[in-house]
């Protein structure tokens, strides 16, 4: 675990639309903070459009310098209420600027196609004959198209490569000349912003996936603790030594050191899971210090088996679904966005299984006990997340989830059978809030 890595803040200070939050906080060395207690934005008056946020303990900050600077210091930090959120808000960056290289619909594609059209236009400029002018039109006419998709723009030097493209498309200079010289450079200057971006969005890339690998490791190591209770306290095996009084001061030992690490436990959602295998784990220190019998201890380990199965479960659903999908669903957005843009076609964006049905398919297997819309293939171990939530017994717990989840996982079904993938996502999100 990596409790110890970091350092704690006292009162630290973070805004959000001019808002202020301050709380004590523990700063990872990549710069993530993790709040230790709840803590609320405040704003400096009294703003009726604009209420007070409370965020939970365990939630996660991420410095956001380009937002501050943009802001002038009024929003500094991106929240994120748990570290399974923000791997996916990283990934998704990543995969947004084409770390991977060469990947079609993401920035980095977007702004050397525009490159490479800006080029083919200059050289157009220069090489057509007279008598090829309607050619020039047509492809001036083009040329504005492409200006115009980068007018909602954000980027500083995407906004001045627009700003040059308008002007290298005039026929005409400030003074009414025809001025092709005039316009080549132009176009030389909207090339050259934008390699500024190709250049940024390069060394972007490299620090994202930084921050992306650090977040994986982080949750691998909250989920490798919990294999180690499972190990140590929940199977068969395990649950016997506990009684053993022979072997009691090295099984001790071992809970304890397991005891003080899920104590240490900060971020969410962990932290909130942490709470229930804190107490027990306490419990059980408690039992075998007074060397109780099966009939006290074989309880407690049992809570801590089904506790430890939602931990797994909830890894699962975030690992190895909801990532999957959202990162498909948001793939499958910015491709039609790209489409439409080209065809100006407008309208809501619906992710439908048709879009990709083989890798739906696989999810709808990974869901559901008996999916909707699948490729029938051959018969296949059923290990769909529906049924590996059939298998939990939470009932002794002291906050059981299992009912809850399997009427929330119904609500996930329906947007399926409506053929709905961007309800799916939502829906599976939701769900897995409440785990």
């Amino acid at each position: 675990m990596q409790s110890s890595l970091g350092k704690f803040i006292a009162s630290n200070r973070v805004f959000r639309d001019g808002a202020e939050l301050v709380a004590d906080m523990w700063r990872y060395p990549w710069g993530d903070l993790v709040l230790l207690s709840e803590a609320s934005f405040h704003y400096p008056e009294p703003n009726k459009k604009k209420k007070s946020e409370t965020l939970l303990a365990g939630s996660i900050l991420r410095p956001n310098k380009q937002q501050a600077k943009d802001t002038e210091g009024r929003t500094t930090h991106a929240s994120f209420s748990d570290l399974y959120k923000v791997f996916r808000g990283s990934s998704h960056a990543v995969s947004n600027y084409g770390a991977e290289g060469g990947v079609p619909d993401t920035e980095e594609t977007e702004v050397q196609a525009t490159i490479q059209a800006l080029h083919e236009y200059v050289t157009l400029l220069f090489s057509l004959e007279p008598h090829f002018a309607h050619v020039l039109e047509d492809v001036k006419v083009g040329m504005g198209d492409l200006a115009s998709s980068y007018q909602y723009k954000v980027n500083e030097q995407k906004r001045r490569a627009q700003a040059h493209m308008w002007r290298g498309i005039m026929d005409t200079d400030s003074l009414g000349r025809h001025n092709p010289g005039a316009q080549r450079y132009a176009m030389y200057g909207a090339g050259s912003e934008l390699r500024k971006r190709e250049d940024a969005i390069q060394w972007l890339s490299m620090h994202m996936d930084h921050k992306t690998a650090r977040c994986l490791r982080l949750i691998n190591e909250h989920v490798e603790l919990y294999h180690q209770i499972w190990q140590e306290i929940c199977t068969t095996s395990a649950k016997k030594q506990l009684t053993n009084w022979q072997a009691h001061g090295v099984k001790y030992g071992l809970i304890k050191d397991l005891y003080l690490t899920v104590s240490a436990i900060r971020v969410r959602p962990f932290r909130r899971l942490a709470a229930q295998t804190e107490r027990d784990l306490r419990e059980l220190l408690y039992a075998m210090e007074k060397q109780r019998g099966p009939d006290i201890i074989y309880p407690i380990v049992d809570r801590l088996r089904e506790g430890t199965r939602w931990v797994f479960a909830l890894d699962t659903l975030q690992m190895q679904i909801i990532f999957p999908l959202s990162a498909l669903v948001h793939r499958l957005e910015r491709k039609e966005k790209n489409r439409r843009r080209r065809t100006k076609k407008k309208g809501p964006i619906r992710i439908s299984f048709e879009m990709a049905p083989e890798e739906f398919s696989m999810l709808a297997k990974m869901i559901f006990t008996n999916p909707p819309f699948v490729i029938r293939g051959e018969d296949e171990e059923d290990q769909s997340f529906e049924t590996r939530l059939g298998r939990i017994n939470d009932q002794d717990l002291r906050s059981p989830k299992k009912a809850s989840t399997l009427r929330r996982l119904q609500e996930v079904r329906y947007y399926a059978e409506q053929n709905d993938w961007r309800g799916v996502k939502e829906a599976l999100k939701e769900m897995a809030s409440h785990i």
